[in-house]
C-alpha cells in the first residue's frame, strides 16, 4: 500500500495566498505597462542614444524584472536537492496542500534530479533575457 502524506490546511492557505499576491502584482504589472505603453515607447525613442551607448541599462532593467524567476529557480534547485539526497518526493519537511503520494528510491531520486533540471531551464532562460536585451542594444550603436 502507497504511502501518504495527509493534507496541511495552513499550508493550503498559504498557497493561496501567494497566488492571490501574486496574480495582483502580475496583473498590476500588466496593466499598468499596457496604460503606460505609449509614454514608454516615447521615452524609448526619446532616448535611444542613451540606451545604445550604454547597454548597461536595458540589461540591468531586465535583470530586475526576471530577477523573481531566479529566486523561484533557486527554491525549486533547492526543493528537489532536498528530495534527492533523501530520496523521498516531497521532500522531508515540505508540507502539501492535498493528500499526496510519497515516493521513495530511485522514484524519488530520479523526481528530485528533473525537478533540479527544470530549475536550471528556467534560470538559463531567465539569464538570456537581460543578455538578449544587452545585445540588442549594442549592436543597434553598431557595436562589435
Amino acid at each position: 500500500m502507497s504511502n501518504i502524506q495527509k493534507a496541511d490546511p495552513l499550508a493550503r492557505k498559504k498557497a493561496i495566498w501567494i497566488l492571490f499576491f501574486g496574480l495582483a502584482f502580475g496583473t498590476t504589472i500588466i496593466l499598468g505597462y499596457k496604460y503606460f505603453e505609449n509614454r514608454i515607447h516615447a521615452w524609448v525613442e526619446a532616448n535611444i542614444d542613451l540606451l545604445t551607448s550604454n547597454p548597461e541599462i536595458p540589461f540591468v532593467i531586465s535583470l530586475v524584472l526576471v530577477s523573481p524567476l531566479f529566486l523561484f529557480s533557486g527554491y525549486l534547485f533547492f526543493y528537489g536537492y532536498r528530495a534527492a539526497r533523501a530520496q523521498r518526493f516531497p521532500a522531508p519537511g515540505f508540507t502539501v496542500i492535498r493528500d499526496t503520494v510519497v515516493h521513495c528510491g530511485t522514484n524519488a531520486l530520479v523526481r528530485g534530479r528533473i525537478v533540479q533540471a527544470l530549475s536550471l531551464v528556467l534560470a538559463f532562460a531567465s539569464a538570456m533575457i537581460p543578455v538578449f536585451f544587452w545585445y540588442v542594444f549594442r549592436h543597434l550603436a553598431g557595436g562589435a
